[in-house]
């Protein structure tokens, strides 16, 4: 935590964002995010409300093109993604606590996704192929 780059040896400013019903908010990183084949993202939420995008990396500004998120649907953790072959969507069948600090990674092998909360996977699947003819 704290640390980033390929060993883990470059230091980051990590700043903690509140969210929720009364004052949106957003926490934006500068510089270019490089999504690889193999991605994993692990994220600690305290959401206030059972609606709402918690995190998105996308190619452009406007989420075009390729993008990995996390958003939540009546409190159930969605893991979308697009990079390159179709949107995988992959749903928490079951809600998470609002108010209470819960632990999602977010895991993608090429095609495949895999949904994680607190160290429990709880979905898995695997993104659309697009017709290019």
């Amino acid at each position: 935590f704290g640390f980033a780059g390929q060993q883990c040896n470059d230091d980051i400013n990590i700043v903690i964002p509140g969210f929720g019903d009364t004052v949106p908010s957003m926490l934006r990183v500068s510089g270019s995010l490089v999504i690889d084949t193999t991605d994993s993202v692990v994220i600690s939420v305290k959401p206030l409300s059972s609606d709402g995008l918690v995190f998105l990396m996308a190619e452009k500004p406007n989420g075009q093109r390729d993008f990995i998120g996390l958003f939540l649907v009546d409190a159930k953790p969605v893991f979308k993604f697009n990079l390159g072959t179709g949107i995988a969507t992959i749903t928490s069948p079951q809600a998470i606590p609002l108010g209470v600090f819960t632990t999602i990674e977010l895991r993608r092998n090429g095609r495949m996704g895999q949904l994680v909360i607190d160290g429990v996977v709880v979905a898995t699947g695997t993104s659309r192929r697009t017709n290019t003819a």
